[in-house]
C-alpha cells in the first residue's frame, strides 16, 4: 500500500482523478483528506508506484 500526500497547491483535483482513472488497472485509489492511498493490483514496488502516479499526475497539469 502507498500513501501520497500531494499540494493541492501543485496537484490539482481533476488532474488526480484523471490520474486514478488512468491508473485503474494498475491499482486502486482512494483518497481521504488530499491523502490518496493506492493498492497495487500489479507486481509494482511501491516506490515505483508512487513515482509514476505523481509524475503521470504533473504531466496533466497545464
Amino acid at each position: 500500500m502507498v500513501v501520497i500526500q500531494l499540494n493541492p497547491k501543485f496537484y490539482s483535483e481533476q488532474a488526480i482523478n484523471e490520474t486514478i482513472t488512468a491508473y485503474k488497472d494498475i491499482c486502486d485509489a482512494k483518497i481521504e483528506n488530499n491523502t490518496i492511498t493506492l493498492t497495487p493490483k500489479t507486481d509494482i514496488s511501491d516506490e515505483k508506484l508512487k513515482n509514476e502516479f505523481c509524475n503521470y499526475c504533473l504531466s496533466l497539469i497545464t
